[in-house]
């Protein structure tokens, strides 16, 4: 369904909602303060949630994201729907917390004025967000297949009887595979060496990482300076 429409959907049936609630006068003022507060605090639950998904798709697909920037550089700028997305996304996640930031600061105002419909309103505007951003998150998951399900192409790997190899990394390319104007600001160089981690490698020293075989995967080719099996060394 086209984005559009699902958000006017959102739109009227949260409008529906607290309105109908505020007409007919089920709840009293505290009730209705409580019930407000608990809509934050799930939203904030959500969208913590649906970042973290977020970064996890994004983190797990970076050879994709260095194709799509391969493919722009030189011209071939069209993507199907689910890659469109996934370049959505980037700025999804950017723009997050500052939302999130913003709307729960909205409904705090309007509680401080006792404009409980606004509030609930706006309360449930952000639980909304927080779960589409977990949505497209956890869709595209299924979707795109994540780094380590593609071979490398143009690296020859030695052959090793332990399976395991010493990489000389470029740890800058590894870090900069989104382009500065649309940089991650949870891509740090600390987080970049957290994930090479998560993903099989351990480090030896700065450059030199010692990973499985089918490990390799999670990395780009113009990240590896060169391989070398590690029983050998």
């Amino acid at each position: 369904m086209n984005e559009k429409i699902i958000y006017w959907i959102a739109v009227g049936v949260i409008l529906f909602s607290a309105a109908s609630l505020d007409r007919n006068g089920w709840l009293s003022n505290q009730q209705y303060l409580l019930l407000v507060l608990g809509v934050v605090i799930l939203g904030v639950i959500a969208r913590v949630i649906g970042i973290h998904a977020a970064r996890r798709m994004v983190k797990s697909r970076r050879r994709m994201y260095k194709e799509f920037w391969r493919r722009g550089d030189s011209g071939e700028e069209e993507y199907d729907h689910a890659e469109e997305e996934a370049l959505a996304l980037l700025g999804r996640i950017k723009g997050a917390k500052f939302m999130g930031v913003l709307i729960v600061g909205g409904v705090l105002v309007a509680l401080y004025f006792q404009a409980h419909l606004f509030a609930l309103v706006l309360a449930l505007g952000n639980a909304f967000l927080a779960l589409r951003l977990y949505y497209v998150a956890r869709s595209l998951e299924k979707i795109l297949p994540p780094d380590n399900q593609k071979q490398l192409s143009n690296i020859q790997i030695p052959s090793s009887n332990s399976g395991f190899f010493l990489v000389e990394l470029n740890v800058m390319k590894y870090h900069d595979f989104i382009k500065p104007r649309i940089a991650l600001p949870f891509w740090s160089l600390r987080e970049a060496l957290w994930w090479l981690e998560k993903c099989g490698f351990t480090q030896k020293d700065p450059d030199h990482w010692s990973v499985e075989k089918n490990n390799l995967n999670w990395l780009d080719e113009d990240e590896i300076i060169s391989i070398q099996p590690l029983k050998d060394l």
